[in-house]
């Protein structure tokens, strides 16, 4: 069962200003989430916790299954998915999680777990999920998160993948005149650094080409030489090395 205190269950709720000032939200002017979860308690816990922010409109389903047999997912939503102790390096989790993201289409999907392995975090990543929140984290990242996802973006705490990423890729630093370490960015160009900045931000492109005066195109082209210099795989790892070489929380998009 998903450790849920009361205190999680109030922390960052009434400090969170609502959508609008004055008056009752309509329902048109929340974020709409899907919630699975196959537990009674947590699953009407976490209906309370999102619902009290008056930022988001939950319906919740017990199952996977019981989503895609009712088409519950509506549009424009985010489908919040709750493993519990689950693992996504289990088989029959990650089948789960295929089926889903195969039903719903271009919906984004957040994962809330127990678990805070890099493992679980990379396998989840590559089934396509655009969001992963460790039940460590609090009420607050989960808010942050699910408005992050929505808008287009990707969020993994970075706590979780700095481990594993400095395993493969350590982190080279130079010193500064002022005695500070600062990523040591080989062959970018003050551009690329620029837009690189960005990226650790968690800024998508659309945003970037806006600060930057430049064409979305042409960011685009900017990030595709990122990745090749930084040898990063996708967008995504390149975000993750700027946060974890920054020493800052990440919120990503891809």
């Amino acid at each position: 069962m998903v450790s849920l205190s009361v205190g999680d269950l109030c922390e960052g709720v009434d400090a969170l200003a609502p959508l609008a000032v004055g008056g009752q939200k309509s329902t048109a002017d929340l974020l709409p989430v899907t919630l699975i979860d196959s537990r009674s308690l947590t699953r009407e816990a976490l209906i309370v916790l999102l619902e009290r922010t008056k930022r988001f409109d939950v319906n919740p389903v017990s199952t996977a299954t019981q989503l895609l047999d009712e088409d519950a997912v509506a549009a424009g939503s985010v489908v919040l998915f709750n493993l519990g102790f689950g693992s996504v390096t289990d088989q029959a989790v990650r089948d789960d999680i295929a089926s889903l993201r195969a039903g719903v289409g271009t919906v984004p999907v957040l994962i809330i777990a127990e678990s805070s392995a890099p493992e679980d975090v990379a396998e989840a990543l590559k089934l396509g999920v655009r969001g992963y929140v460790p039940t460590t984290q609090s009420s607050r990242i989960l808010f942050e998160a699910l408005s992050l996802v929505h808008a287009g973006g990707t969020f993994v705490p970075a706590d979780v993948v700095a481990h594993a990423l400095n395993q493969q890729h350590p982190p080279q630093r130079a010193e500064t005149a002022a005695g500070e370490e600062r990523v040591h960015l080989h062959g970018l160009t003050p551009r690329q650094q620029q837009v690189f900045e960005l990226l650790r931000q968690g800024k998508p492109n659309k945003v970037i080409a806006h600060e930057l005066s430049l064409q979305e195109s042409t960011v685009k082209v900017h990030v595709r030489q990122i990745m090749r210099k930084l040898r990063a795989s996708n967008r995504t790892q390149v975000a993750f090395i700027a946060a974890c070489d920054a020493k800052v929380p990440y919120h990503g998009h891809s």
